[in-house]
């Protein structure tokens, strides 16, 4: 399903998202391992279990005490910055960004991670499709933050769509009544997506790009 005309603001998520940033993720949960004697993802198998649950459950199977999310959440912020040379943006995505900018969609970043991380990596790629970069300091209050971003920008919810990777998202959109687009290569994974009925869930990044803009080969035409 194609979004239609009147959804020109599109807000991304970044980690997950827009870039594949597992290399800096799996070097702050060996960071946090060590610290905080919690859990390590020290196989495949046990990342898939992980990807496969919900965010309280995840801190559970790993160990972490809620009441230390957010400390840990905003010590990983900071650490992140020595990562940003590592991140890429996921394979595909350049087009699908240069083809919402071609239909003069407005496009908008909203993550948990901090604005100056994100655009320290867009200046790094020379990217500059995005009319603003917003940040969530809590992890489990995107909602507010998104609200907030379409106040500020007058955006009515219905002209507008997010597009994460996690339940925590679709959360956080049904919560404030706006259309998501759930991606499969993120934190969360395809199972656990598809329990939680996003409004379109994309499995991969051609699937993306219809659903934003439409049949790839029409557009080249």
């Amino acid at each position: 399903m194609k979004v239609s005309k009147l959804e020109e603001n599109i807000i991304f998520d970044f980690d997950g998202t827009l870039v594949d940033s597992s290399v800096a993720v799996n070097k702050l949960y060996d960071y946090f391992a060590k610290k905080y004697n919690i859990s390590s993802i020290s196989s495949p198998e046990t990342l898939a279990t992980i990807k496969s649950l919900p965010l309280m459950e995840k801190m559970k199977k790993l160990g972490v005490p809620m009441r230390k999310l957010i400390a840990m959440s905003m010590e990983a912020k900071s650490m992140y910055a020595s990562f940003i040379s590592e991140i890429k943006l996921k394979e595909g995505m350049i087009d699908i960004l240069k083809g919402l900018s071609e239909r003069k969609a407005d496009m908008f970043i909203l993550s948990s991670n901090t604005a100056k991380n994100i655009n320290k990596f867009l200046n790094l790629n020379n990217i500059s499709f995005f009319k603003a970069v917003c940040s969530s300091r809590n992890i489990l209050k995107k909602d507010v933050e998104i609200l907030k971003l379409l106040k500020k920008y007058r955006i009515e919810k219905e002209n507008a769509i997010y597009v994460g990777d996690e339940v925590q998202d679709i959360f956080a959109c049904r919560r404030i009544g706006l259309k998501i687009i759930s991606v499969s290569w993120g934190h969360d994974s395809l199972e656990v997506l598809k329990e939680y009925n996003a409004d379109h869930l994309c499995t991969s990044i051609e699937d993306l790009y219809k659903c934003l803009i439409g049949d790839k080969k029409q557009a080249l035409v």
